[in-house]
């Protein structure tokens, strides 16, 4: 029916570009989101070349579209179309509609682990919902949530803990804040555990006459992991950096013909160190390969994956101090 529509339409109207927004989305309802993609973008070209453009119409049309790149799979094209809608929409006149939007990028940045950029986005609508008056507080809390739940996606249950602390003051949202509170001081207190023991460990090792090099490893290993989980970056670089000095102390007892394949992953990895040592870049990030191909440690494969991240991206190196 409305295709049929289309046919009695003038061309370039308004109500042409009403149909072709309806049209999409009941082809979006019927779940075929590239077809509704195809008829939100011709409502939108005809919105744009109307004499006056009517910015309502172009928000929803824009944001029609950003639901359908969305049901397509299409990241990049959601959060542009999203982003594209905020340039129509007056952030005095429409508060809730701009915050609601900025909500909507924060959670498929979150969802594409650009961690950095959700927060930017949520920080954003907090603070057009804090400036709103009357403030909405069911609005808050659930940008204060929102914020919550990416912390913990990226791993930082401190900050994660912080903010759902945070939602727990909004009585129509505390029982779902408390219940993600509860599981993330839960998961935070096991991660500390695990540092706990692995530090204990170490200490055991060190007052053995039989530790081995590999057990030795794998404990820094755990260490440097554990870190990581913790969100504390700098001290899981200093647990990889000891693991590589140890490696280098006891480079005689190494070899990358090793039966076992961990004792031939440290020995590849020591490989790497030495040759990112020399400038040999090439060299470094071979060894890492051969390393990742002979590990099968959990832990000590994510050692090796930082430390080839760190020679791809030249972010980091494991020759300081």
């Amino acid at each position: 029916s409305y295709t049929e529509a289309l046919r009695h339409h003038p061309q370039g109207t308004p109500a042409r570009a009403e149909t072709w927004r309806a049209l999409g989305a009941a082809l979006l309802a019927a779940e075929r989101p590239e077809d509704a993609i195809k008829a939100l973008k011709a409502a939108l070209e005809i919105e744009k070349a109307l004499p006056q453009q009517v910015n309502a119409r172009l928000v929803r049309t824009l944001q029609a579209l950003a639901e359908a790149h969305e049901a397509a799979g299409d990241y990049e094209g959601a959060v542009a179309r999203h982003h594209e809608a905020l340039v129509y929409m007056d952030k005095r006149l429409q508060p809730a509609a701009y915050a609601e939007t900025l909500r909507t990028l924060g959670r498929l940045y979150r969802d594409a682990g650009k961690f950095a950029e959700a927060h930017t986005a949520l920080e954003e609508a907090l603070a057009v919902e804090s400036e709103h008056a009357p403030r909405s507080d069911a609005r808050v809390s659930a940008t204060l949530q929102a914020i919550a739940d990416t912390y913990r996606a990226q791993g930082d249950l401190e900050k994660a803990a912080e903010y759902y602390q945070k939602v727990t003051v909004y009585a129509n949202m505390s029982r779902r804040a408390s219940s993600a509170l509860r599981e993330t001081l839960d998961e935070l207190e096991r991660r500390r555990e695990t540092l706990r023991a692995a530090q204990q460990s170490l200490q055991l090792l060190d007052r053995s006459d039989n530790a081995t090099l590999k057990d030795r490893a794998f404990v820094y290993a755990l260490i440097a992991y554990a870190h990581a989980q913790l969100n504390q970056p700098d001290r899981s670089q200093d647990a990889i950096r000891a693991l590589l000095h140890t490696l280098e102390a006891q480079a005689d007892r190494l070899s990358t013909e090793h039966a076992d394949g961990d004792e031939r992953a440290l020995a590849w990895l020591l490989a790497a160190h030495q040759a990112e040592r020399q400038g040999d870049m090439a060299a470094a990030e071979f060894a890492c390969g051969a390393a990742l191909e002979a590990v099968r440690n959990g832990n000590l494969q994510w050692v090796i994956e930082q430390v080839m991240h760190a020679l791809e991206t030249d972010e980091i190196s494991y020759n300081g101090g």
